[in-house]
């Protein structure tokens, strides 16, 4: 008869007759649903016996979970409180409607599998001789 030992020194003997100790698909005759109840109770026990253990790393596992599952619902509040304070914002601007148009203007075109890669060109913003020609022209006018 063979029997199963774990690392922590439980032993499991099959019963008696050499059936494996779990039901077979099909059958559920109360012999089975014994063998299951013995392996199950079995599993069980060598759980417990091996936390017992390993009392340090079952702590630092449940301690990383514990921090782990904070740290997700954490960042769900702050993404959910930034986007109630930018409405907010934009509800006190008094705008309902809010555009949003891309710099590069998009051309309505079929598409075509090209192997050279095009280079895209962005507006730069405001540069230095902007900025000097609105200060000019402020300066003026806050003089008037």
């Amino acid at each position: 008869m063979a029997t199963l030992s774990s690392p922590v020194g439980a032993t499991y003997a099959p019963p008696a007759g050499g059936r494996p100790p779990y039901a077979p698909p099909g059958m559920g005759n109360r012999a089975s649903r014994a063998a299951m109840l013995r392996l199950a109770v079995f599993g069980l026990r060598a759980a417990v016996e091996a936390v017992g253990h390993n009392t340090l790393r079952a702590a630092l596992t449940s301690l990383g979970i514990l921090f782990g599952v904070a740290s997700v619902i954490a960042m769900l509040a702050i993404g959910k409180g930034a986007e109630q304070e930018v409405l907010a914002q934009m509800k006190l601007l008094g705008s309902n409607n809010v555009l949003v148009t891309p710099i590069v203007e998009q051309k309505q075109e079929k598409a075509e599998d090209k192997m050279e890669k095009e280079t895209k060109r962005f507006s730069p913003g405001l540069t230095e001789l902007d900025a000097r020609a609105r200060s000019r022209r402020s300066s003026r006018t806050c003089s008037r």
